[in-house]
C-alpha cells in the first residue's frame, strides 16, 4: 500500500477535520433518528393520526437517514486511521463511503427539485382553472 504519509500537512489536518465533522454529523443523524422514534411512539400511545401512514414515514426516513450516517461514520472512521497508521487502501474506502454520502444526498436532492417544480405545475393549473 502507499502510504498517506505523501499527503501534504495542510491536507492531512484538513482530511483529520473533515472526518471529525463527518463523526460529529453521523452521531447527530444517530440522535434524531432516535428522537423519531420516540415521537413515534408518544403518537401511537396518543392515538394520534393513521398510524401507519406515520410508521411508513418514518422507516423510509430512517432508513434514508442510517444509510447516510453509516457512510459518514465509516469514512471518518477509515480517514483517521488511514491518517494514524499511512494506510492509503483506507482512505481510499473511507473516500467511497463518501462518494456514496454525496450520491444519495444529490438523489434527495433532485426528487426534492421534482416534487417541488411538480407543485408549482399543479398549483399553477389549479390557479388557472379558477
Amino acid at each position: 500500500m502507499e502510504p498517506t504519509s505523501e499527503l501534504s500537512a495542510d491536507t492531512r489536518q484538513h482530511l483529520f477535520q473533515s472526518a471529525g465533522w463527518a463523526r460529529y454529523a453521523a452521531l447527530l443523524s444517530y440522535i434524531s433518528v432516535g428522537i423519531g422514534l420516540l415521537q413515534l411512539l408518544v403518537g401511537v400511545i396518543r392515538g394520534d393520526g393513521s398510524i401507519m401512514t406515520t410508521m411508513m414515514s418514518f422507516l423510509i426516513s430512517t432508513a434514508i437517514s442510517l444509510v447516510m450516517a453509516v457512510n459518514l461514520m465509516h469514512f471518518a472512521r477509515l480517514s483517521r486511521q488511514s491518517l494514524e497508521q499511512a494506510d492509503a487502501h483506507r482512505l481510499e474506502v473511507g473516500l467511497s463511503h463518501l462518494k456514496t454520502y454525496f450520491m444519495i444526498m444529490g438523489i434527495l436532492f433532485i426528487i426534492a427539485l421534482v416534487f417541488l417544480v411538480l407543485g408549482v405545475l399543479i398549483a399553477t393549473l389549479v390557479a388557472a382553472t379558477a
